[in-house]
This record gives structure tokens, C-alpha cells and sequence, in this order.
């Protein structure tokens, strides 16, 4: 690991940001992995469902 106070300024601004960045996509890819999966899961229900509905007929 660096030790910060080492670094020169803009070194420890760019360590930050990019963390920050980094951390803002990987939240950001959660919420669209999560929001893709359960649209999904829900077309994949009402499909069988639906199949079901058809079955029973």
C-alpha cells in the first residue's frame, strides 16, 4: 500500500477519484444487475404462468 502522505497532491486526488469512480460503477452495475434479473424473473413467472393458463384449457 502507498503511503498517502508520501504522494505528491494531484497523485492522492487521482487515487481518490478513481476509487470513487470505481466504487460508483460497481454500484451502479448492482442496481442494474439486480433491476435486469428481477424483470427476468417476472417475465419468466407470467411466461409459465401463462403456459399453465393454456395447459389447464
Amino acid at each position: 500500500m502507498y503511503q498517502a502522505s508520501r504522494l505528491p497532491f494531484w497523485e492522492r486526488v487521482f487515487l481518490v477519484v478513481g476509487n470513487s469512480v470505481i466504487f460508483w460503477l460497481w454500484h451502479h452495475l448492482l442496481i442494474v444487475a439486480l433491476g435486469l434479473l428481477t424483470l427476468l424473473g417476472l417475465v419468466i413467472y407470467l411466461v409459465v404462468s401463462g403456459i399453465r393458463q393454456k395447459k389447464r384449457r
